[in-house]
């Protein structure tokens, strides 16, 4: 079995998600709805998606002001349901290297310098998904960890986010 060479890599978010919900039916969301595919960071202008293996997303609260419902949930890398693994996954290497980046490259201190997070890759799957009209998505935070060290990406960074595409 070849030897991971990847360095350790955590990522903690809140992101907070509101939305217009047409149906009638009470409010619940379960998290097996909501997963984020790629976290793409712009380092010195260089676009570097980031996807993890294993994570875990907890809704950690749930309004509801007649059909504008608001959901805050926390996002962390490395603890999946069935296994857990703190690494990037490989679904990004050929990106990486075009762009001049080994895996070994991307570490938490390298992203933590991002100029912008520019796109996260979110799907909330439901099956009335048209009865949803998306009206804000916001990183509230985002920490990037190593096995030493936390990196913590200012407001002025997660501010910069210019899409987030949601399917």
């Amino acid at each position: 079995m070849k030897e991971n060479t990847r360095p350790y890599l955590h990522l903690y978010a809140r992101i907070q998600f509101t939305f217009k919900d047409h149906k009638t039916a009470p409010y619940s969301v379960h998290t097996h709805r909501l997963s984020i595919d790629c976290f793409q960071f712009v380092v010195h202008g260089v676009k570097i998606p980031v996807d993890f293996n294993a994570y875990d997303i907890s809704i950690i609260d749930q309004k509801a002001n007649g059909p504008i419902k608001t959901l805050t949930f926390e996002y962390e890398s490395g603890r999946g349901l069935f296994f857990s693994d703190s690494y990037t996954s490989e679904v990004y290497d050929e990106i990486w290297r075009e762009n001049g980046l080994s895996p070994e490259q991307v570490t938490a201190e390298f992203l933590s310098h991002a100029d912008s997070l520019e796109e996260i890759l979110f799907t909330f799957s439901s099956p009335n998904i048209e009865s949803y009209d998306i009206l804000d998505f916001q990183v509230l935070n985002l920490n990037l960890y190593d096995q030493n060290n936390k990196f913590e990406l200012p407001g002025t960074v997660l501010n910069k986010i210019t899409s987030k595409t949601i399917q």
